[in-house]
């Protein structure tokens, strides 16, 4: 501590032990207009630390919503998204960070598309069985790899 010898209190000093117990290094070199080590090697020279707060961000921002009045909420909501005003009426849509993927065999007629790339006259009798359409295929496959 300062001893009365030593004079007046500096303004780093005075607001340490002012405002110390309320605002971050960092605010008071702030509002002083000075840099934080000079905040810091004042408080550490007076022997007064940083307090640290009682309840977390998470507590003191339900408690300081919670406290507004209905004119300060219709401010603070109409400064929000409205998607995000929609999320704290309904809820946030859970995640469960799951995929269900179906087993269930899903059958598929590429017919037509086997008829633009082979021509109806190769594939012509052959729809009955897909063994038929598969050996069809390649073998025009490898006489057209062939032309090339």
């Amino acid at each position: 501590m300062r001893d009365p010898e030593q004079g007046a209190l500096s303004a780093v000093e005075w607001a340490i032990k002012k405002y110390g117990d309320k605002k971050s290094d960092n605010q008071i070199a702030l509002g002083l207009n000075v840099d934080v080590e000079i905040v810091k090697q004042a408080r550490e020279e007076l022997g007064l630390h940083p307090q640290k707060g009682t309840e977390s961000m998470k507590e003191f921002a339900r408690r300081y919503l919670l406290e507004m009045s209905e004119p300060e909420k219709l401010e603070f909501i109409k400064q929000l998204d409205p998607d995000t005003v929609w999320e704290m009426a309904e809820g946030k849509a859970a995640t469960t960070g799951e995929l269900h993927i179906s087993n269930e065999p899903q059958r598929i007629d590429i017919t037509h598309h086997l008829l633009k790339v082979y021509g109806p006259n190769e594939l012509a009798g052959v729809r009955t069985s897909t063994a038929e359409v598969l050996r069809v295929g390649e073998s025009s496959q490898s006489t057209s790899g062939s032309d090339k």
